[in-house]
């Protein structure tokens, strides 16, 4: 198993997992170049997203990242993870730790020759045009298209940057005539 992430509970959870003296299951942590990440990702069966939300509102961009490299994920369920994750079309949604165990278990049966269950949510990720990595972020984390996309093109980027800057300083010219 790889864990990715450099979270500020990763120290908690690695102490947590060698207590527990896994005999058959690897842990693997490696820090990953920015290179590397899509083919660790891609060589994967089955990703897992602990993400959660306080809001409820914000995605695991961690996902958006499985399906690029066709890997189908199950993540915790919290408030719109349905709007990313269709639970057995491509992926699973838990609840909690028993959930998660009975998925794993379910969808290992075979492996890795037969496993019939794992192999329909590979298949249809696999078969599925998931958008650009710009066009998700775009559509999925910005808010009505306030914040600036991550746009590869420098001449565009400049041009958001600066029509940015310019709506918040009409903002400044104009608040303080709200104000009573």
């Amino acid at each position: 198993m790889i864990i990715t992430g450099k979270g500020p509970l990763k120290a908690m959870y690695l102490e947590e997992i060698r207590q527990k003296n896994l005999v058959s299951i690897n842990i693997l942590t490696p820090w990953l170049e920015a290179k590397d990440y899509p083919t660790i990702v891609g060589s994967a069966d089955l990703g897992i997203s602990l993400h959660t939300s306080t809001s409820g509102l914000d995605l695991p961009m961690k996902v958006v990242d499985m399906f690029g490299a066709k890997v189908p994920v199950l993540a915790k369920r919290f408030k719109c993870i349905g709007e990313l994750v269709y639970d057995g079309i491509n992926g699973r949604l838990f609840d909690d730790s028993e959930e998660l165990y009975e998925q794993i278990t379910e969808l290992a049966k075979g492996f890795p020759a037969d496993c019939p269950d794992l192999d329909m949510l590979k298949n249809h990720v696999r078969n599925h045009n998931y958008m650009p990595w710009e066009t998700m972020w775009w559509k999925r984390a910005t808010i009505r298209g306030v914040l600036v996309p991550p746009i590869r093109n420098q001449d565009m980027r400049r041009f958001m940057i600066l029509l940015v800057i310019l709506l918040f300083v009409i903002f400044l010219i104009v608040a303080p005539k709200w104000v009573v």
